[in-house]
């Protein structure tokens, strides 16, 4: 019989998978998951840090990384190539 993993440990992929980047006017480039809310930043010089969701960030220039249902958690024939199997 197949272990279930630990519920405690569960974390849906939209809330740290980067759905996209949002580039502000210093260079410095933030990672946005599928809810928009901030979760990486990184600066002009390359050091990367976790930043808090709910940082109010500013910004007219916009990355997305996927359209509508092709982010891996709808398609999951893409995530299992993606994944290696245990």
């Amino acid at each position: 019989m197949r272990s279930q993993p630990d519920i405690s440990s569960f974390r849906p992929m939209r809330l740290y998978l980067p759905y996209g980047k949002w580039k502000l006017n210093d260079g410095t480039e933030i990672l946005f998951n599928r809810d928009y809310n901030p979760i990486w930043a990184k600066s002009i010089t390359g050091v990367v840090k976790a930043i808090e969701p709910d940082t109010d960030i500013n910004s007219n220039i916009v990355e997305s990384y996927f359209d509508d249902k092709t982010a891996p958690y709808y398609n999951w024939i893409y995530w299992s190539i993606l994944t290696p199997q245990n």
